[in-house]
């Protein structure tokens, strides 16, 4: 990816900044790094012949999971294509179904999201005695899950310091 596009992409995903301040379990910064990572900020993405919708990439599956746990009517997942804010609703309702697995730590909560509960759960199993949660994951470093982790952890650090206060001097 060329500078300018890298520069656009993280222009489109930070001016969701302020659509995530509200879920106060994770900071907007790792948010962001979440939605690069699926959509680099593109709330129409999907690719086609893929069942993946919208700006955080959920399926109908998942779509389902959150909005039953919610207490909605389940609609598509198709209805978040063009409606981020809604996406991220979707997200944050699926993220507060599976707390118990995750525990708001956001590695793990983004991996849950990549990889839905069960496989997450087969993750949380191979961390049996000192195995790291990245170790778990990365099992096969070819694997999706590790290869997602990797790129939510670049771009996490990068939103950091996009989203970090000044520090006033003085």
């Amino acid at each position: 990816m060329n500078l300018i596009m890298a520069i656009m992409f993280s222009m489109q995903v930070l001016s969701w900044g302020t659509e995530v301040e509200y879920i106060e379990e994770i900071e907007p910064y790792e948010m962001m790094a979440i939605i690069h990572v699926e959509s680099t900020g593109c709330d129409e993405a999907r690719r086609p012949g893929s069942r993946y919708h919208g700006l955080l990439q959920i399926s109908n599956d998942y779509m389902e999971d959150a909005l039953v746990y919610a207490g909605q009517p389940v609609e598509p997942a198709s209805t978040l294509i063009g409606d981020g804010p809604r996406s991220i609703q979707i997200f944050y309702w699926y993220m507060q179904r599976y707390s118990f697995l995750h525990n708001w730590n956001v590695e793990r909560i983004a991996v849950l999201h990549k990889t839905g509960p069960v496989a997450f759960q087969e993750i949380l199993d191979r961390m049996e005695g000192n195995t790291s949660f990245g170790d778990a994951v990365c099992v096969d470093e070819s694997d999706s899950a590790c290869v997602y982790l990797r790129r939510f952890r670049t771009y996490r650090s990068t939103y950091r310091s996009e989203w970090a206060e000044p520090v006033a001097e003085g």
